[in-house]
């Protein structure tokens, strides 16, 4: 069924579908910050990507440690 034909049919489940394939197609790629032009920005991006590494493996280390306690 085409868009012609769900809009005469007022087949809404077609239009919604149609809209959602219409919102992916117009979306640009999303660029990470780590690679912005400007450095200070491209540092502080760094800078709280791994920090945020850090605190999940810190998380993750005292989940595995509690969780090995509680056996």
């Amino acid at each position: 069924m085409t868009l012609k034909e769900a809009i005469i049919a007022n087949d809404s489940s077609v239009l919604i579908m149609s809209e959602i394939e219409e919102e992916k197609k117009s979306k640009p790629p999303e660029k990470s910050l780590r690679d912005h032009p400007l450095l200070i920005v491209r540092i502080f991006a760094n800078i709280g990507f791994y920090l945020w590494i850090a605190v999940m493996a810190i998380g993750a280390f005292f989940a595995w440690l509690i969780s090995l306690l509680f056996i």
